[in-house]
């Protein structure tokens, strides 16, 4: 997973059971040590959000030193490999509910939706194939199957890396009757 504000990135290291981050120089900042396999991996401009492959758990790290800050307990266990996105305050699963929870349950066919705070469950959206693996790209989660099919969902208006917590930012261009222009950048919410 790549940080929106560095250049460094983020790793779910299955075997190893680790979460990395890494530098652009490609060195190890620091390791988390998951309790499980590692298979997913996220971040906030603060926070970096990691799940294992099963569970009702996501584990919620500082972003500068790795270390644990708390636990998001999620209503139910899901499985996922990688499909893990936090937008707007809103952490995407895409992966398979195990539990039942869900408006979508039992089928790896589907993104489920939490308010990243509380764990609480706020929706799910079933997918045409298999959501394995997820990219993000701003607004709109890309799943696939483990193939070169690619189905994207949006989930953001706008550009989630664009808001910062205090909205949309957007240019602003400004004429007056002599044809004098000034510009400049404000924040939309």
């Amino acid at each position: 997973w790549m940080d929106k504000s560095s250049s460094d990135y983020y790793t779910a290291n299955w075997n190893y059971r680790t979460i990395n981050r890494i530098n652009s120089a490609g060195s190890i900042v620091w390791t988390y040590n998951m309790d499980g396999y590692a298979a997913s991996v996220t971040t906030s401009d603060l926070y970096v959000f990691a799940m294992t492959d099963y569970s009702n758990t996501i584990a919620v790290l500082d972003k500068t030193t790795g270390a644990y800050v708390k636990d998001i307990v999620l209503p139910g266990y899901f499985r996922t490999y990688g499909g893990l996105v936090y937008a707007n305050g809103i952490i995407y699963i895409s992966g398979i509910d195990s539990g039942g929870i869900s408006t979508v349950p039992n089928t790896w066919s589907a993104i489920h939706a939490f308010d990243a705070s509380t764990g609480t469950y706020i929706s799910s959206v079933a997918t045409n194939q298999s959501a394995y693996s997820a990219a993000f790209d701003g607004e709109t989660i890309w799943v696939s199957p483990w193939s070169n099919a690619i189905e994207g969902y949006k989930v953001s208006e706008g550009n989630a890396y664009e808001n910062d917590g205090v909205g949309n930012k957007v240019v602003l261009t400004v004429t007056d009757a002599a044809g004098n222009t000034t510009t400049g950048i404000a924040r939309v919410t």
